[in-house]
Parts: structure tokens; C-alpha cells; sequence
């Protein structure tokens, strides 16, 4: 009934409602404990803030639209804050900000914050790194040639796109290699490591036969460019799943009103409930994530149980680092509960975007019009 009538409303109202139920589950979850943190004006960029206010307008016929709960501005902004700055990342790899210009008195290369488990996957405890010059022969972590073309993706204007680097690390106990992904962001550049656990004979077999099987999934996907959208969207999971052997992929559509619905589906026989045909309220991928999405396009969770690891930061920083494009950015509880309740301990989702939205008619976006989502039993990272 509430699908119903929130479809006959303008978008703006339903993103506003959407918006107060995501923080409202959140709420609930964390209890009063998880509002404790001062947060600057970081996230008005969802309008969280604003939520109440708009919840408890009027509509075009004098009616009273519904009454928020009462939640103050500042608790409304450190939810969206909590998306942002989560404070923690993935354990299967590390992340590290590293400072670009003279921000906070930093040099370029400034080790600006760092996740702890540094010493399990770079060799080097995250104290002997933070506040240190990353490019340093005293403490660099990667060999000269690895720092050379990090040097130069950070001189690109889209370090994203030279993703993934292949870097050789510098300390024993460790990966040998990993892949190396750097961003830019407002603060500085992160750069997540990802340890590589194949060998390099392993590696190069694994990328061969990706992309004779790239190649396989494109001319099938092509033959089936005139089939109606149904069709093309199951031979799209067929094929996801194929590439990266999940045991579930399914092809995720989202209604005017922002709840989903399952299009497409393939199970391995790990499955045991289908999913294809069912809806799912708007608030199981909250309004902030959906914004991620939208640039981001693509989102691994490698092990849904495994403690998150903190971020360690440098004293010159006043609040949690910026994490929305980093492939590590940590779980949230409330999220890692819910995969688990439905037996996942994995997950990828890319994003499908199509057409450009009312809103971003100007800018470089589009719809966040669905998504594939492939889910896993066990816990698993695929390579890139």
C-alpha cells in the first residue's frame, strides 16, 4: 500500500521518505551509542538534514504529509557522514591517504592517515609509516620501479583509469606483489593495496582465460542484442557468473518509486531460494550509497563477517578520512547483518547506468537505473 502511494508522488517526496527511513533503520540498529561524534557540514549533499523540515510540509492540497521522528540535524548529518568517512575498511587489503599538495602542512607523499593492518599486508607497522614521507628510501614499502609509476598515476588527471598498478613490495613476510589503486579526493590521494596470492605463472594463466571468456560473454551478449530486455538481462547474469564464479547473480531493477525488483537470476547448487520476480523496499540500498553507485559504479565485499580494520589518522586531520571511492571502504554493521541473515558471505555489485536524471542532466551522471548483484556462500575476493 505504501509502494502504492508513494509512486504517485513527485520523485523529490519519495527520495525525502527514503531518506528518513534509512536513517531511521540505522538508528534503530546502532542504538544511542553510534550518534556521539561532532561532524562538519559533510554530508547536506543528500539532504539528510533537511528531512524533517520536508517530512512534515504540506502537499498541493493542504494535507499533512507524514511526521518525521524526532532526530536532530546534526544526528541526520553523521549518518551521511557515516557512508562518507566510515572510519574503517576491509581487512584483505590496506588503504592509505596519501597528501598531494601543502593541505594541513603535508608534502606530496605525506602518509596523512593508514589503515592498521599495514604490517599484514605491506610489511610495516602503520605507526612507522603515518606522518612519514611515503616515497622515502628510509620507509618505502614498494621497490623503486613500483614507486616510479605510482609517482606517475598521480600525475595523470585520472589516476582511476590506470587502475589496476602492479607493485612489488619491499619487505619479507608478505605478498610479494599486489595491486595498487589510487584516487583522488578532496584530501589528498588514496591508494588501496590489494596483496596478489597467485603466483605470476597463476596470474598470467587466470588473465588468459578471463579474457577468452570476456570475449565469449561479449559475442553471446551481442547475439542477443535483439531480444527483448528480459532475455538480455538473463544472458547478462549467465554470463557474470561465468566470468566470476559466484554462486548467485541476479539483475536488479529499480521502480520510479526507488523499491527494486529481481529481473534476472542464476543459481549454483549452493542456492537454495530463488529470488527472481521479488521486490525489495527502497531502504535496502540507502540514498547516500545510491549517490556512491552512481560514480563509483562497481562495489566488492570480500568477507561479510571478518572484522573491519580502523584507520589510523594523523593528528592534522579533524575528522574520518573520505572512503566513498575506495575499493576497501568498510562494511557497516546494519549492512553485514542483513547479508548474513540471508547466508552471504560475499558480495560484488556494478552499477547500470543509463539515461541522465532530471537532476543530473548537467553534470556527467545518469539514472542509477539497476544493478547486477552476485552473491557468495563463501568468502571471496576476485583478482582484477
Amino acid at each position: 500500500m505504501m509502494q502504492q502511494s508513494l509512486s504517485q508522488n513527485d520523485s523529490g517526496y519519495t527520495d525525502s521518505v527514503q531518506r528518513e527511513l534509512d536513517v531511521r533503520l540505522e538508528d534503530q540498529f546502532r542504538g544511542a551509542a553510534g550518534n556521539s561524534n561532532n561532524t562538519e557540514d559533510r554530508a547536506e549533499q543528500y539532504g539528510y538534514d533537511k528531512v524533517v523540515e520536508y517530512s512534515r510540509a504540506k502537499d498541493g492540497e493542504g494535507k499533512s504529509r507524514p511526521a518525521g521522528f524526532p532526530v536532530t540535524k546534526e544526528e541526520l548529518k553523521v549518518y551521511g557522514q557515516r557512508v562518507l568517512r566510515p572510519g574503517i575498511v576491509q581487512s584483505f587489503g590496506a588503504t592509505l591517504l596519501l597528501g598531494m599538495d601543502e593541505k594541513w602542512g603535508a608534502s606530496f607523499g605525506h602518509v596523512l592517515a593508514i589503515s592498521s593492518n599495514a604490517k599484514e599486508v605491506l610489511g610495516v607497522k602503520a605507526s612507522d609509516l603515518l606522518d612519514k614521507d611515503f616515497f622515502s628510501a628510509d620507509v618505502a614499502v614498494f621497490d623503486a620501479e613500483t614507486l616510479a609509476a605510482l609517482k606517475h598515476a598521480l600525475a595523470s588527471p585520472d589516476p582511476m583509469a590506470l587502475a589496476p598498478l602492479v607493485g612489488t613490495l619491499a619487505y619479507p613476510g608478505v605478498s610479494p606483489r599486489a595491486y595498487l589503486i589510487v584516487h583522488t579526493t578532496e584530501e589528498g590521494a588514496i591508494l588501496d593495496v590489494e596483496p596478489i596470492t597467485t603466483n605470476v605463472a597463476q596470474l598470467h594463466a587466470g588473465s588468459l582465460q578471463a579474457h577468452s571468456l570476456a570475449k565469449h560473454s561479449i559475442s553471446r551478449l551481442q547475439r542477443a542484442a535483439s531480444a527483448p530486455i528480459r532475455d538480455q538481462c538473463q544472458v547478462t547474469v549467465e554470463e557474470i557468473q561465468k566470468l566470476t564464479g559466484y554462486d548467485r547473480v541476479m539483475m536488479y531493477d529499480f521502480h520510479p518509486d526507488l523499491h527494486g525488483e529481481v529481473v534476472a537470476e542464476v543459481m549454483s547448487e549452493n542456492c537454495k531460494d530463488p529470488m527472481l520476480g521479488l521486490h525489495f523496499p527502497a531502504t535496502d540500498i540507502p540514498q547516500a550509497n545510491r549517490n556512491i553507485f552512481m560514480k563509483m559504479r562497481s562495489r566488492m565485499i570480500a568477507h561479510v563477517g571478518q572484522p573491519a580494520t580502523k584507520v589510523m589518522q594523523s593528528r592534522r586531520l579533524e575528522e574520518n578520512i573520505i572512503l566513498a571511492g575506495s575499493q576497501l571502504r568498510g562494511v557497516s554493521g546494519c549492512h553485514a547483518q542483513y547479508l548474513q541473515n540471508m547466508g552471504v558471505n560475499a558480495t560484488l555489485v556494478m552499477s547500470i547506468i543509463t539515461e541522465p536524471s532530471a537532476e543530473l542532466r548537467d553534470g556527467d551522471g545518469g539514472s542509477n537505473d539497476g544493478g547486477s548483484v552476485a552473491g557468495v556462500a563463501p568468502p571471496r575476493a576476485p583478482p582484477w
